[in-house]
């Protein structure tokens, strides 16, 4: 039913817009508002768990994202994210991943994945509501790692894309990546990417460091972004 809805609103790009507006401006804002009080309320215990389940598999891993942008700039959580970032090297990639997972009481919801994962991989686990983003990294040189996401056709919708070509288009980020460090982060040393600055500066521009909620990785222009028309990123939905 709701996937035919969706079907429907692509057709009329009018409607769509009003139906967007108002459930940004209504629904959307309380469901943001309720996913983010409970991810202030499981942040930290999740952040531990996850530390723990790296730990038990000798995996290296590292803050990434909105939750490394946070500890760098803010020390602290961003105030409209609900979600966490973490990066893995893709080598270390194992099925046994997702068991320890699930034995410390996660629940898998989605992956994405490039040739049977072997080229490319990213990974979603939820936790009292709050999702866990893992994103697989390739090390390009001695100072630059590679890491993928998703994205639909221009002007097409993620289930749209997935019908016409059977996935979504992956986008590779290169980021500058020479070894990992730690930072004292909600009373806890956690690992993060190094140098650091330069790390985020790859990922949202040199003015990190100010507060911007209108960014958006599609609409800045950023030379470390490779499109790779000749691959398909598979989506795979466990809920």
């Amino acid at each position: 039913m709701l996937k035919n809805i969706k079907l429907l609103l692509e057709k009329n790009r009018y409607v769509k817009e009003v139906i967007l507006y108002i459930y940004v401006n209504t629904y959307g804002k309380y469901k943001n508002y309720k996913k983010s009080k409970i991810f202030l309320l499981h942040a930290d215990e999740i952040l531990v768990k996850v530390d723990g389940v790296f730990k038990e598999l000798n995996i290296k891993y590292w803050l990434d994202f909105g939750t490394l942008l946070g500890a760098v700039r803010n020390n602290d959580f961003l105030q409209h994210d609900n979600d966490l970032d973490f990066g893995v090297y893709l080598n270390d990639y194992t099925p046994n991943l997702e068991k320890i997972f699930i034995k410390h009481g996660f629940k898998k919801i989605k992956d994405f994945i490039i040739e049977e994962g072997r080229y490319g991989r990213e990974e979603t686990y939820e936790y009292f509501g709050v999702e866990i983003d893992i994103f697989y990294y390739t090390q390009k040189t001695n100072a630059k790692a590679y890491y993928h996401d998703f994205t639909p056709l221009h002007g097409k919708s993620r289930d749209k894309t997935i019908l016409e070509i059977g996935g979504l288009i992956p986008r590779e980020l290169t980021l500058s990546f020479e070894k990992i460090e730690y930072i004292n982060f909600r009373g806890k040393e956690y690992p993060i990417p190094s140098p650091v600055k330069k790390h985020l500066a790859d990922r949202y521009g040199d003015d990190f460091m100010i507060e911007n909620r209108a960014w958006s990785l599609g609409k800045e222009k950023n030379q470390n972004i490779k499109i790779l028309t000749d691959k398909i990123g598979i989506r795979h939905i466990y809920k």
